[in-house]
């Protein structure tokens, strides 16, 4: 289970762990529906990612959310279209983790 922003979206298993050395996993989050950010304001958005018997690992990504009519900034803007985290999972008294953060 994952909840971005509050909300609950369930994620799929996109590898086969079993014969990898990590897992992945997929989902897809849309942002319709969401007010634009103000100008020169970005929003933080909380992510926190559940797996089974482990902890749960905490994120929290910076956006700016736009207008669905404003076409200026998507051609010199960056869309987000995945994260890529390196976790580690934890359990007793050892929290997960996420490192090596990458947007793309």
């Amino acid at each position: 289970m994952v909840k971005i922003a509050g909300v609950e979206y369930n994620f799929e298993l996109v590898n086969d762990p079993e014969n990898e050395a990590s897992s992945r996993y997929a989902l897809t989050w849309s942002t319709h529906g969401i007010d634009a950010t103000k100008n020169r304001h970005r929003a933080d958005v909380p992510i926190t990612m559940r797996f089974r018997q482990y902890k749960p690992l905490d994120l929290r990504i910076q956006v700016k959310f736009y207008d669905a009519e404003d076409q200026t900034h998507i051609t010199w803007g960056q869309i987000l279209n995945s994260i890529t985290v390196d976790c580690t999972a934890g359990k007793g008294s050892f929290a997960s983790g996420g490192e090596n953060i990458k947007y793309h």
